[in-house]
């Protein structure tokens, strides 16, 4: 009684992973489902801030063009503000987004599990995701905030040393000499504050992410646990049989592909801008040998978002692997014809590639990524051999 009251308010608990871990981004008007005019107004004020902050990024990237150094640090700022405008927001507009979240709901329904070891996979993979959030939450918040509080550091720096400060905002943003005035560089700081809670929704949409492919996941292995479990009465109708099996696969595959396509546009943008900056990066600090921690962090940031696209890329074609060959494992060359046709129609299928791409060429997986460093290593061979 105790375990069946335990699995049953997990049950709940997992049904609502999604809405839990993509509040901040609801917050800030971004979510596709639940719009209210409320939502849209925060929508529309975000975009208004967001494209202000990309517009003086820009004119400073065109006030300090020349300066490899100053437009370096620009690129790195100017690169993920795009990267996060385009996160955020193609899946705020993109219908395929929205049938994603709703299809999966259709699948979360409690009559959609058919034994307790059903239940138990989706609360496990559920309970991955809202790991996964837990863990990004606070170090997300902290370097955010750290990041945005890098001139009061550097005040206190100078008052320590008796030194004059000069006041530099977080972000990037073009230089007037109004900003010298203490007043003037606490009202900058002040409206640069937003900013904060906008890069701590970018880190946040990938938990998102991770939790739409572990629910892709988790449906696939449950199909899996069906067909290893799967009992054929031969006087039964095949398709009574295995109807349930297809049709639950068949709308996995359809709600993959769905994300996949709702996506790729952003994934795209991010592989371009992250392996330009990161070569340009590199030519910086060996060139220069200049903030090589400051730099380095970044780095790290920007190198640990390809990994996780990669890995869930992985993750996603293992389990559909997995899934073709428990249909394979079934002793299905003793079953009537009729069957050994369904089966191997079922094999075909399940071989069916399901991946995480970027555009429509660029493919996440593990040799992904080794396939993404020998393209910034080009990139940086490339500056190289022109300067």
């Amino acid at each position: 009684m105790f375990f069946c009251c335990s699995i049953g308010s997990r049950f709940i608990k997992a049904q609502n992973v999604l809405n839990y871990v993509s509040r901040p981004v609801s917050l800030l008007g971004m979510w596709p489902v639940n719009i209210t005019i409320g939502s849209r107004i925060r929508m529309v004020v975000y975009f208004i801030y967001h494209f202000y902050r990309i517009g003086m990024e820009l004119i400073e990237f065109v006030m300090v063009f020349g300066d490899l150094g100053l437009v370096t640090e620009n690129l790195l700022m100017t690169g993920v503000q795009i990267a996060i405008v385009l996160r955020l927001t193609l899946p705020r507009f993109a219908g395929s987004m929205r049938r994603v979240i709703e299809k999966l709901s259709d699948l979360h329904r409690r009559d959609m599990f058919k034994d307790t070891r059903e239940m138990e996979i989706f609360i496990e993979y559920s309970e991955r995701s809202e790991r996964c959030y837990r863990i990004v939450l606070w170090p997300a918040t902290i370097a955010c905030v750290s990041w945005y509080l890098t001139p009061v550091q550097t005040y206190l720096l100078a008052r320590i040393r008796n030194g004059t400060f000069i006041y530099e905002a977080p972000w990037r943003m073009p230089a007037f000499g109004a900003m010298a005035r203490p007043e003037v560089a606490i009202l900058v700081h002040i409206i640069e504050l937003p900013v904060v809670y906008v890069s701590f929704c970018y880190m946040i949409s990938y938990c998102i992410y991770v939790a739409l492919v572990n629910h892709i996941r988790c449906q696939l292995v449950i199909v899996n646990h069906k067909v290893r479990k799967l009992k054929v009465d031969r006087i039964r109708n095949m398709e009574e049989v295995l109807s349930p099996i297809v049709e639950r696969h068949v709308a996995v595959l359809h709600i993959a592909k769905s994300l996949n396509d709702c996506s790729r546009v952003s994934l795209l943008s991010e592989l371009l801008i992250v392996s330009a900056t990161l070569a340009l990066l590199l030519y910086n600090i060996i060139v220069d040998g200049v903030k090589v921690m400051n730099y380095g962090f970044y780095v790290f940031n920007m190198l640990t978002v390809m990994f996780t696209n990669c890995y869930m890329g992985q993750c996603l074609e293992d389990e559909a692997v997995n899934l073709s060959d428990a249909f394979y494992d079934h002793d299905w060359t003793d079953l009537p014809l009729s069957y050994q046709k369904a089966f191997i129609t079922c094999m075909i299928h399940a071989q069916r590639p399901l991946q995480i791409t970027a555009g429509k060429f660029y493919k996440f997986s593990l040799s992904g990524f080794t396939k993404i460093m020998k393209s910034i290593m080009g990139f940086y061979s490339m500056l190289r051999a022109t300067t």
